[in-house]
């Protein structure tokens, strides 16, 4: 069953219209359930259904469509307006219209592109706000980037006007049987209301500890999703601005000594964001550039993040500490 913490704690749940997602025991090839509590479960008849996939992400199984599979469907009406959904193709361009998610009849909400690495514009622009995210990176809806080549992506759709579909379709597009999807399909959450800042953080800080799908800032820079674990500090000692200690950029610098692993207090902290913490760490060890979203500050302050290594720097022994407040080299 799910989490009963995750349900009280991370996602929000009030105007939850659906929830597909695995759960062992329960989930099989040709029925998810929905864990919304609304009943709208997607099933196909067994014969032709998707594969029901072992350990693709982060260890977690996903069902796999290979471009002829029959569809997993609910049929009934419903009204989207802020939809998550993590997906993949299995292809580098849509070698044909891709239908992900759609009604039963009614209702196109993402179908790939032939020919592309997009989805295909409905025109909901032309009815009011339209808002697409691939990693929490905003696209325009003419240039709706999907994810290609069984890199997952978490994707976020926002109209608040609202999508009328007459059920809930994944893996071809409404009734269209050439437009069946090819890839994976792992999770996704249906609001019948637009989320809130704080509400879409949650979100994205469950799917970071579920699947380790961290945000993205810009094509090279990943953003730490998680709330500091404490308030930053300029006290003497600490914190630091030194004089282009690398030739070119100034950066703030931390003195202490240099700390590989997480050692500052979590007795409130949850073990799969613990976890997620550290396998970002480890994605980033020692130099790799990321983006730190401070959400003490609102709106929220990013910053480019050089991650510090325990060297001698101009001839004096300082050394840095990286851990969970990210303490690190910044460049300004």
């Amino acid at each position: 069953m799910i989490d009963d913490w995750t349900k009280k704690n991370i996602l929000p749940l009030g105007d939850m219209e659906a929830w597909h997602q695995y759960q062992a025991g329960e989930s099989g090839h040709e029925i998810i359930y929905d864990y919304s509590g609304k009943g709208r479960h997607i099933s196909c008849t067994v014969g032709n259904e998707p594969v029901l996939t072992s350990a693709v992400l982060n260890g977690r199984p996903a069902w796999y469509f290979n471009g002829s599979r029959t569809p997993l469907k609910y049929t009934g009406a419903l009204t989207a307006r802020h939809i998550f959904l993590v997906c993949a193709a299995d292809e580098a361009v849509f070698t044909g219209y891709r239908g992900i998610l759609s009604g039963a009849t009614a209702g196109d909400v993402l179908t790939g592109d032939t020919g592309t690495d997009e989805f295909f514009d409905f025109g909901y622009t032309a009815f009011g706000s339209y808002e697409y995210r691939k990693a929490n990176r905003i696209f325009t809806e003419s240039t709706q980037k999907a994810p290609m080549s069984a890199n997952f992506k978490l994707i976020e759709i926002k109209y608040p006007p609202g999508i009328t579909m007459d059920g809930i379709q994944i893996g071809q597009q409404k009734t269209l049987t050439d437009r069946k999807f090819k890839g994976w399909f792992v999770e996704q959450l249906i609001y019948s209301q637009e989320k809130a800042a704080k509400e879409r953080e949650s979100i994205y800080q469950y799917f970071a500890m579920k699947f380790r799908l961290w945000e993205e800032y810009d094509a090279t820079h990943l953003i730490f999703p998680f709330p500091h674990d404490r308030a930053r500090s300029s006290e003497r000692g600490r914190e630091h601005y030194l004089s282009e200690p690398y030739s070119g950029q100034e950066k703030a610098l931390v003195r202490g000594q240099m700390r590989r692993s997480f050692e500052l207090p979590f007795a409130l902290r949850r073990q799969e964001e613990y976890e997620a913490a550290e396998a970002f760490h480890a994605l980033h060890y020692p130099i790799a550039p990321f983006a730190l979203r401070d959400h003490r500050f609102s709106p929220e302050r990013i910053s480019i993040v050089k991650t510090a290594s325990p060297i001698r720097e101009q001839g004096g022994e300082v050394s840095f500490r990286f851990n969970y407040a990210f303490d690190a080299i910044e460049v300004q």
